[in-house]
């Protein structure tokens, strides 16, 4: 079910998303004031933020469990974020939001390496060819044509975009830093404190 305030402006939660109010939220979100708050809401507020933008509407529970699988590293845990495939069509451009990937996968539009995947958690190797379906290729055309991502967006270097064959190659595994965010790393090291005393 779609949520009616996912790109709430007065809350001000930075989604995957080129929607232009989710786009005005990235600009006017002002860093986390450290003086006015104690340790434990400084942590909180940063998993609340990094949370929300790295895994959408992904539970508390399923984010735990990568935490847990990934040495309890927030950074590695980012990394393999990245390699689910809803992330990958929204970082490959081929979705303007990753709610929106999420949905082309549920009607049965992206093949990974030649096999139909229905799962948006599902997770690519080193490697791995990511297509659309030529019948979902309006919504790839669409996107890229976007005004916002036309003017801002850029592929990551881990990912192997062509257009014409509506395909994107998962090259290998992301650093840190080349995972793009609005975010700080301090909070990013907040968020991985949250879970190391919670997880």
């Amino acid at each position: 079910m779609r949520r009616l305030y996912r790109y709430c402006l007065e809350r001000q939660q930075p989604k995957m998303s080129w929607n232009t109010q989710n786009c005005y939220n990235i600009v006017q979100r002002k860093p986390l004031n450290e003086r006015n708050l104690n340790l434990y809401q400084l942590e909180w507020k940063s998993k609340a933020l990094c949370r929300l933008y790295f895994n959408g509407d992904v539970t508390e529970r399923m984010f735990k469990k990568v935490f847990n699988e990934n040495g309890r590293n927030i950074f590695d845990t980012l990394s393999a974020m990245e390699r689910r495939v809803d992330n990958i069509l929204f970082r490959g451009l081929f979705a303007s939001s990753v709610f929106r990937a999420r949905q082309l996968i549920s009607t049965g539009g992206v093949l990974v390496n030649g096999k139909p995947v229905d799962r948006p958690s599902f997770q690519v190797s080193d490697g791995d060819i990511v297509q659309i379906e030529p019948s979902k290729a309006v919504c790839a055309y669409l996107v890229s044509s976007h005004p916002m991502i036309r003017a801002w967006a850029f592929c990551p270097v881990y990912l192997e975009v062509n257009y014409a064959t509506l395909s994107i190659v998962f090259l290998r595994k992301p650093t840190f830093v080349e995972i793009p965010n609005p975010f700080p790393k301090y909070m990013i090291d907040n968020t991985g404190a949250y879970y190391s005393k919670r997880g």
